[in-house]
């Protein structure tokens, strides 16, 4: 906490909390299989991040609607909102195309 006062008698104060946290990204675990692979970057110059990450899927429709990618800030800290140590990718799968019979019948 710091206080200060001036001649005329004025007071002003200022406070605030400071959190220690390692600089180091844990990097996300991803089982590479048939369908889809994880890309990571390292490092992102001039953006404030240390890693991004994401998915790549064979099947066109996956990944599920969700962010593009992951970024890990230079504090360590993958999704700033949600303190968590790691993030989950997420994954692939495969889709088929419907079979559709049809029969005409009077």
């Amino acid at each position: 906490v710091y206080t200060a006062r001036d001649a005329a008698g004025n007071v002003g104060r200022c406070e605030f909390d400071l959190f220690v946290a390692p600089n180091h990204c844990a990097l996300p675990e991803y089982k590479n299989d048939d369908h889809g692979w994880m890309n990571l970057t390292s490092p992102l110059d001039g953006v404030g991040s240390a890693y991004a990450a994401w998915v790549s899927c064979d099947d066109p429709h996956f990944p599920l609607p969700g962010p593009q990618f992951y970024t890990c800030d230079v504090l360590g800290q993958w999704h700033r909102s949600v303190m968590a140590p790691a993030i989950t990718l997420p994954v692939c799968g495969i889709t088929d195309d419907p079979l559709q019979t049809v029969r005409l019948t009077k």
